[in-house]
């Protein structure tokens, strides 16, 4: 009798154990969302800059010049390790998004014989519009394809920003590792053209 109750006692504390630890990992899960979902909104602003409209004429703002790629490059450097005036958010980025965004951020500044995916670098080396002005319209396009990513991480399965995806924007994916060809991304991949 005495062992039959032992086990009881044993098999309930087991049982709320496990309770109370599933309902931390879920609460801490819920708390690093919300964090998240902070980082990623003061993410937008720092965006603005490549803003994807700006890929509609010189009217629009047209591609990103010289200057502003840099400067998007150490505002986004700021923004992922924080600054005296502001704090980090790099952690908050779910590790598809990290691979996205460091790639982007990386063709920013990069040496033009270093852009990646190849097929990207070589659009850009030959492009009629000048060297300059396609890096600047692959930034831009680049990061249209961060904030969709980051979109998805937070549960908003809508419309990339981008009128279609291209050949270039789904090597770009490949070369960050992203399966466009599984969801959640494979209903926009299948419109490229």
């Amino acid at each position: 009798m005495f062992e039959t109750v032992v086990a009881i006692a044993t098999l309930g504390l087991t049982g709320a154990g496990l309770y109370f630890a599933h309902a931390l990992r879920r609460r801490l899960k819920q708390q690093v969302e919300e964090r998240r979902l902070d980082a990623y909104l003061t993410l937008w602003p720092v965006l603005r800059v490549a803003a994807s409209t700006r890929s509609e004429g010189q009217w629009a703002g047209g591609p990103l010049t010289d200057a502003e790629r840099k400067d998007l490059f150490e505002a986004t450097t700021d923004w992922y390790y924080g600054n005296a005036d502001a704090k980090a958010y790099g952690p908050f980025l779910t590790a598809r998004a990290r691979r996205v965004y460091f790639e982007a951020k990386r063709n920013l500044v990069c040496p033009v014989d270093e852009i990646q995916p190849e097929s990207n670098r070589e659009q850009v080396k030959r492009a009629e519009e000048g060297v300059d002005a396609a890096r600047g319209t692959m930034s831009i396009r680049q990061f249209a394809i961060v904030r969709w990513v980051m979109r998805f991480d937070i549960q908003l399965h809508t419309d990339p920003y981008l009128q279609k995806l291209n050949q270039l924007d789904l090597d770009f994916l490949d070369s960050c590792d992203i399966d466009w060809r599984r969801a959640p991304f494979n209903r926009w991949a299948r419109t490229a053209g």
